[in-house]
């Protein structure tokens, strides 16, 4: 899946407009429910904080996760032909 980040991380691993693949999904270790997203940034430490509960956790992942709050699913041509004529429907 293709995701747009629409906002650039404080450290500059991840830039606002770029497009990345995401190739993984999970739920926060630390328990706040938020989901973490992997797009490939190699880890540089072992541990990392919850932006959501500010707790810190183990990262036994040689991969940085991200927040699902730094991206948005970019639409695929099918969906967005599904889209277009949905609200040419609309409009008639």
């Amino acid at each position: 899946m293709e995701l747009l980040c629409i906002e650039t991380h404080d450290s500059g691993t991840i830039i606002a407009g770029q497009v990345y693949v995401a190739l993984g999904v999970k739920k926060c270790p630390c328990g706040c429910g938020g989901l973490l997203i992997n797009v490939g940034v190699p880890e540089i430490t072992i541990w990392a904080n919850c932006c959501n509960s500010n707790r810190t956790y183990l990262n036994n992942s040689e991969y940085w996760w991200f927040r699902e709050q730094y991206f948005v699913t970019i639409a695929t041509d099918e969906e967005m032909e599904q889209y277009q004529s949905e609200k040419q429907l609309v409009n008639a």
